[in-house]
């Protein structure tokens, strides 16, 4: 049957560019495994089309943190935020943290609390798979 987030999830999952707060448990973020703070907000990443589909219980993320050096793989977002909502303040120091890109199950994604800009987030695909999956481009223009 699953509890009512779980309805709201496959009746709203979602929407690559949005922010959600996710267990933080569940997201690595360090060689050494993974550290407890309770939650954390991660930038959703992957397709609306693939986030749809239940039979396949994962979402990509890239965890946004404010304590990282930026660099060519460490995206500055701080101006990047189009709203935010539910508890999440970003500040000047926040960051996409590309390298830490990663599937985590949907019943670990708590709630949304936020959404970044259309060049921000395009911007942090790019570097994806450029610099990280060493493609030679990014089309924009796909899903």
């Amino acid at each position: 049957m699953g509890t009512l987030g779980e309805k709201l999830m496959t009746v709203f999952p979602p929407q690559k560019g949005e922010i959600w707060w996710v267990e933080d448990s569940e997201v690595t973020m360090h060689p050494d495994g993974r550290q407890y703070k309770k939650k954390r907000p991660v930038l959703i990443v992957s397709s609306n089309l693939f986030n749809k589909v239940k039979e396949f219980p994962f979402v990509h993320i890239i965890p946004l943190s404010r304590q990282a050096e930026v660099d060519e793989l460490i995206i500055p977002i701080q101006r990047g935020f189009i709203e935010t909502s539910n508890g999440f303040k970003p500040d000047k120091d926040s960051c996409a943290i590309v390298p830490f890109i990663q599937p985590i199950e949907r019943r670990f994604i708590k709630e949304r609390c936020g959404k970044i800009e259309e060049d921000i987030f395009y911007a942090i695909l790019s570097t994806l798979f450029v610099k990280v999956f060493n493609y030679n481009s990014y089309d924009l223009n796909i899903d």
